[in-house]
């Protein structure tokens, strides 16, 4: 009798949970209202063009290595170009690459950056062009502060950018982002 008693008091604990359905991804939880300002906050400094000031990379040869980049946020979505060439030491171009992307991008409550691609493409190791699969996933952690924007991807590969100046937001001393008034805005009566 006690463990029939038992078993039925386990089998109606165990239906008051809420299962997952076999096979369904579990939903990310939902965000404090402080880390959606955070969110929010990260999201609004990252608008705007920005020019590539440095990468390193455990994947790419640091030696007579020269690149160039320029990648543009505008609300949920970047694109990004990077044009990489080696120099010899007669100055020799001796291997060329590129990659350029257009991604949609979310960021979690860790600040962290899920950016999915869209439409993009790479130089390969025998210069040929190659489109990379839409819908491919990277994963980036995002530091942004005035006028760096630093993107570290899973691999350690860190994409270091200067906001470019055309772009730049009027800031105070201490750094915010000044308001301005709109030219047709009626003067204050003291």
């Amino acid at each position: 009798m006690r463990f029939a008693l038992l078993s039925a008091a386990l089998l109606c604990l165990s239906l008051s949970f809420a299962q997952q359905p076999e096979g369904e991804p579990i939903p990310p939880p939902t965000p404090t209202p402080g880390s959606k300002a955070a969110m929010q906050a990260l999201l609004t400094e990252m608008q705007g063009s920005w020019r590539l000031k440095r990468v390193d990379s455990p994947l790419i040869d640091p030696i007579r290595r020269q690149e160039v980049g320029y990648m543009l946020v505008s609300g949920g979505h970047f694109s990004f170009e990077m044009h990489m060439s080696w120099i010899s030491p007669d100055t020799r171009i001796t291997k060329r690459t590129s990659l350029s992307g257009t991604h949609s991008f979310e960021l979690d409550e860790l600040l962290h950056m899920t950016a999915r691609l869209e439409i993009g493409s790479t130089v390969d190791d025998a210069g040929m062009v190659a489109w990379e699969q839409p819908g491919k996933l990277r994963k980036y952690d995002v530091a942004c502060a005035t006028d760096v924007l630093r993107l570290t991807r899973e691999d350690g590969t860190l994409f270091e950018f200067e906001r470019m100046l055309d772009s730049k937001t009027p800031r105070d001393i201490f750094g915010r982002p000044l308001k301005l008034k709109a030219p047709n805005d009626p003067k204050k009566k003291n």
